[in-house]
């Protein structure tokens, strides 16, 4: 006769070690792309029809240079540094979520908020990040990011990669406006500034 004795406690820390790292970012730890769709897809299927969700997406500034001039380790320093400032910016509205989106890339999905709330956070932030510098062995490290926003109301025919699609497209508008500034997608033809490079 055996007796076989676990360690539930042990067992069960093993399993939340495994759940956060198929959950959040190895580097930043927080939402990695998968978890944060995932979340957002709940949190919109559980809204009412008609509200309205804005999806923001925010890039570093020329974040290739930063890692060939200064080290992969230095620019993993400021992907960790602007994660800081991101989650003390974000800490009024608890029931947004933020995440990794790839690379240097963040996603955020405001739920409670009007499009020029949204545009005011942005903006704040972005100046932020501009007057902020990261200090690396000595050296202060400038930087700066680029924002692009989209909208949409939740209706039948909702799709959130639809709604980030369009801030990718606004994202990619505000790199060629001459980055660090914010871009509003109101459609393709009409896509609008909110600040200019410095």
């Amino acid at each position: 006769m055996y007796v076989t004795i676990h360690d539930a406690t042990e067992k069960e820390r093993l399993l939340q070690q495994l759940h956060n790292k198929a959950k959040y970012d190895y580097l930043t730890n927080i939402y990695n792309r998968g978890a944060f769709f995932e979340r957002a897809e709940q949190i919109i299927t559980s809204a009412q029809s008609g509200a309205i969700f804005i999806a923001l997406l925010l890039d570093v500034d020329n974040f290739k240079a930063i890692n060939d001039h200064y080290g992969h380790s230095c620019g993993d320093y400021v992907l960790k540094t602007l994660c800081g400032e991101i989650r003390n910016s974000m800490v009024p509205f608890p029931t947004s979520i933020f995440g990794r989106y790839g690379g240097e890339e963040f996603s955020f999905l405001f739920d409670t908020l009007t499009v020029e709330q949204v545009l005011t956070f942005a903006e704040n932030f972005r100046e932020r990040i501009a007057n902020l510098a990261v200090e690396w062995q000595g050296q202060l490290i400038p930087f700066t990011i680029s924002i692009g926003i989209s909208s949409g109301m939740k209706t039948e025919s909702f799709l959130l990669e639809e709604l980030f699609l369009k801030a990718d497209v606004a994202l990619y508008q505000a790199k060629n406006n001459g980055k660090n500034c914010v871009i509003l997608y109101k459609n393709e033809q009409n896509l609008e500034g909110f600040s200019s490079a410095n």
